[in-house]
């Protein structure tokens, strides 16, 4: 039986640290993962993009990782860096993410954490790179969910070699 790759609602709008204003002035924090409210005005976005990769079993160890998925997720992360910001994946390009880090072992999930040096990534860019998840993922028949991923710091570093090895 063929799996299935499904993505967040709001995937978007759950990246990063957000600052919002409620529709009744209170200014509140809300963390990765959560959608500011439909009145809530955004003041500014914290941190940077990342995803989680939930697969149908929970991961806890690098050991969990099947070497499929591990090698999948590492193409993917080769491949974000030429998302350009108006969305294009383009090869011979780099775009505003500077490094990937990921796959790593967090939250039961698989997180690949980028960093822009604070550039951010707008919708159009968040959307290409899940369809670049989704497209690594497909072919292997399995079934996950890709989620807005928490916030790591920049010593996270990756688990996976850039030959596609674990180190």
């Amino acid at each position: 039986m063929m799996g299935r790759v499904t993505v967040a609602e709001q995937l978007y709008e759950q990246q990063c640290t957000k600052v919002v204003a409620t529709a009744d002035g209170q200014v509140r924090q809300l963390a990765p993962g959560l959608a500011p409210g439909s009145t809530d005005a955004v003041l500014a976005k914290l941190g940077e993009p990342s995803f989680a990769i939930h697969l149908a079993q929970a991961v806890g160890a690098e050991d969990d990782i099947p070497d499929d998925v591990g090698l999948a997720l590492r193409r993917a992360a080769q491949r974000l860096p030429h998302v350009l910001p108006d969305g294009r994946e383009e090869p011979a390009e780099e775009g505003p993410v500077e490094a990937v880090f990921g796959p790593v072992v967090g939250d039961g999930a698989l997180v690949i954490c980028l960093d822009t040096d604070g550039a951010g990534a707008g919708p159009s860019m968040v959307s290409t790179m899940v369809r670049i998840l989704v497209e690594e993922l497909t072919p292997l028949g399995l079934d996950a969910h890709v989620a807005a991923g928490p916030s790591f710091s920049d010593a996270v570093l990756s688990s996976w070699t850039s030959d596609g090895h674990r180190s």
